[in-house]
């Protein structure tokens, strides 16, 4: 059957799932409220959720915490993703973590259960949801069974649900920070949500990463000279067509005669294959074998790196490792570019975009999202103008 019937069905059965899944997580509204010790220091679930770019755009703002709610008298916990447990685990902010695992807790209601009720009998006395695209099936929910007297959210944007849902759920916080302009960028975002909890003196800047080189004593193969490509972008409207980066590598090789390691995740072992079949250039292949602290370490290590917007390109800015983005047009402004007034010292990502009327969708745009289709904004990014920008970056270091 051709899946364009079979879209309304399935379209049917998410929303039956769902309402299911919040139908579940109502058994744990039925349960007493955790007795609370007035002497004991107050305990803060802070909730963020989101992938391993937003998260690290998050983290300049999350040291305020610390300050906001000292530890004499809180204890702070981050609900977090375990894509990023790498990151967390030597983050100085926290007290303790917990960490979800999407898939189980969109899938499995047995996973979800046990750790909503595991937020539930922890007895937290504020619970702090700064994520602009929150979910409802996800964060909202969280908020919702934790009974947690003080619940401080943000008032978000639908692109991860619709205005009914939205304004079901901020019934469900006793606080939504409101910021107006729907594009403003994250990073001047999350400075805002901090200021407006207490940390008035707050300015966002561009986080520094951890970098543990020893983890790449295990790759025997990693050149002393290198420059990166990392082709994945989550979805595939949003990635530069391979053949693109074939090309780019091709011009890469033939100039400066650099190896070229390709980054991403085991999803993008097809794409890598794709990228090396069709150039003549010395690639060597590491989508799927690295952890995020080994991809962060390589990052730091190479020459430049040339990426969709991914993760990849905020780590990069991270480590200060030249970068040249590919950039599309759903979320400009939010993630890419980095906002100019950002104080930084180091190497800010280069973006380069094929600017159209319909830019700042939110990939709402129906030209964005067709099956197996690349988004006219980003396929239309010509080689030659992302060769020019790396270009740049190799004189830039031959001249070092």
């Amino acid at each position: 059957m051709n899946l364009y019937y079979c879209l309304p069905v399935i379209k049917i059965v998410l929303i039956i799932w769902r309402f299911f899944l919040y139908t579940t997580d109502s058994l744990l509204l039925f349960n007493s409220v955790p007795a609370r010790n007035p002497s004991a220091k107050k305990k803060v679930l802070i909730i963020r959720l989101d992938v391993i770019g937003d998260f690290i755009l998050w983290l300049d703002s999350a040291k305020e915490y610390k300050k906001l709610y000292p530890e004499e008298n809180y204890q702070l916990t981050l609900l977090g993703n375990m894509v990023w447990k790498d990151i967390a685990d030597n983050l100085p902010f926290f007290d303790t973590f917990i960490f979800f695992e999407r898939k189980k807790f969109l899938r499995n209601p047995f996973y979800r259960y046990r750790l909503l009720k595991q937020i539930f009998n922890t007895g937290f006395d504020i619970v702090i949801q700064p994520r602009y695209s929150r979910e409802f099936i996800i964060e909202d929910a969280f908020v919702r069974t934790c009974k947690a007297p003080e619940r401080i959210g943000i008032y978000s944007n639908h692109s991860k649900s619709n205005k009914v849902l939205k304004r079901f759920s901020n019934r469900w916080y006793t606080t939504l920070i409101r910021k107006p302009e729907e594009n403003l960028p994250e990073l001047k975002r999350n400075e805002n949500f901090v200021q407006i909890l207490g940390a008035k003196n707050f300015k966002a800047g561009i986080p520094k990463l951890l970098i543990n080189k020893n983890v790449l004593n295990t790759f025997e193969n990693l050149p002393n000279n290198y420059y990166i490509l990392s082709p994945g972008a989550g979805d595939r409207w949003r990635e530069w067509p391979a053949q693109n980066f074939s090309q780019l590598a091709d011009k890469i090789y033939n100039y400066c005669g650099l190896t070229g390691i390709i980054c991403g995740s085991l999803s993008d072992r097809t794409v890598s294959h794709r990228i090396i079949s069709q150039s003549s250039s010395k690639l060597l292949d590491f989508a799927g074998l690295t952890s995020l602290s080994e991809l962060i370490a390589i990052i730091n290590q190479a020459r430049f790196i040339v990426t969709n917007e991914s993760a990849a390109i905020h780590i990069a800015a991270s480590v200060d490792t030249p970068s040249v983005c590919v950039l599309g047009g759903g979320h400009y402004g939010r993630f890419m570019p980095y906002d100019n007034s950002i104080s930084h010292t180091g190497h800010l990502p280069i973006s380069v975009i094929y600017k159209m009327d319909c830019f700042m969708c939110n990939w709402k745009n129906k030209s964005c999202t067709r099956k197996n289709t690349v988004a006219p904004c980003v396929e239309k990014i010509s080689i030659d103008s992302v060769w020019n920008k790396t270009q740049n970056i190799i004189e830039t270091y031959k001249q070092k």
